[in-house]
């Protein structure tokens, strides 16, 4: 039979060696946990992007109806102004009217909730 030749290193070669094949076995290791953990924040990374791209599509349609909402109601206001029976069902439905100074127009405001009993 032919002789193993690492059964002839001295000792001090063969803790060398085991120590090198160590290193390297931990070298391997941080290597997949820093893949590891590379994979997982590029992941968080498009999550986050395709989220904050829908977030911002409904923060526009939000400003959309803001805008639509704003222009009901400046013409609401002036259909009150020919119209004054309005105000008396908008008061029932909870709806105040103030009346702007400056402009002269009527803003519609909601009234404030009932005191909680």
């Amino acid at each position: 039979m032919a002789e193993n030749p690492n059964d002839n290193m001295p000792p001090e070669q063969e803790i060398q060696k085991i120590l090198a094949q160590a290193v390297l076995t931990g070298l391997v290791a941080v290597l997949l946990l820093v893949l590891s953990f590379s994979y997982f924040v590029w992941k968080q990374k498009s999550e986050q992007a395709t989220l904050l791209i829908q977030l911002s599509e409904q923060s526009k349609g939000a400003r959309n109806f803001d805008n639509y909402f704003n222009s009901f109601i400046a013409d609401l206001t002036t259909y009150s102004q020919q119209h004054p029976a309005i105000l008396q069902m908008l008061a029932q439905s909870g709806f105040a009217v103030q009346q702007q100074t400056d402009q002269g127009r009527r803003e519609f405001a909601p009234l404030p909730a009932p005191p909680a009993q």
